[in-house]
């Protein structure tokens, strides 16, 4: 697009309050989808006022007082960046891609070392195991951490039992990014997020969540 004929408008809405999201939405109806650049468009029921969201997008959308222009940005197949972040996953600020993950791996080893206080690799022995677990348990786990975690696991997964590949789900906002997983058994794609949760912190089992 040759210049910016739009709004950003951040949503603010509070999940938890159904009635003030319907009552923020009714004014608008459906006017067009895309599936293939996974944005939709909304209009305004009294007026030339068009909301285009992408998909996976909750926090903002682009507002349009033209009907062309709004439609133009909603075919466009070009990813951009506003700047903001648009989700919760730390993945959108790392930026991995099958191209890069091999030199990004190396990369988040050093970072898991540095914010857990470590010197391990991914090929951790017992006492490595042992030390690890005293350490993630006394380490709070932001985004970041938990990220980081997370990434040290699977790497460790893929090279103990041998799974040779990632996958990566596209997670479709308006500046596209991808979340790894590893490709395990039955060939199922998977990480250890679920296992992750903050308030389990200080039951963290290295041994146990990996099955060694």
């Amino acid at each position: 697009m040759a210049q910016q004929n739009f709004e950003i408008v951040e949503t603010k809405y509070d999940l938890n309050d159904f009635e003030a999201i319907r009552k923020d939405l009714q004014n608008f109806e459906f006017f067009r989808q895309n599936p293939n650049t996974h944005k939709t468009c909304t209009k305004h029921k009294e007026k030339n006022e068009f909301r285009v969201m992408a998909n996976d997008n909750k926090r903002f959308f682009l507002m349009f007082d033209k009907e062309d222009n709004a439609l133009e940005f909603l075919n466009s197949m070009e990813p951009y960046d506003y700047g903001m972040l648009e989700t919760d996953f730390q993945e959108e600020i790392e930026k991995i891609t099958a191209e890069n993950i091999a030199e990004k791996s190396t990369e988040i080893l050093a970072r898991f070392n540095d914010k857990f206080k470590l010197k391990v690799d991914y090929d951790p022995t017992e006492v490595d195991i042992a030390t690890i677990n005293e350490r993630v348990r006394k380490t709070v786990w932001d985004k970041e951490n938990r990220f980081l975690l997370n990434f040290y696991m699977m790497e460790v997964s893929k090279r103990k039992f041998n799974f040779p590949n990632w996958s990566f789900e596209v997670i479709n906002t308006f500046n596209p990014f991808s979340i790894p997983q590893y490709v395990g058994r039955n060939e199922k794609s998977q990480s250890y997020y679920s296992l992750l949760n903050p308030k389990s912190r200080k039951h963290f089992d290295f041994k146990m969540y990996l099955d060694l």
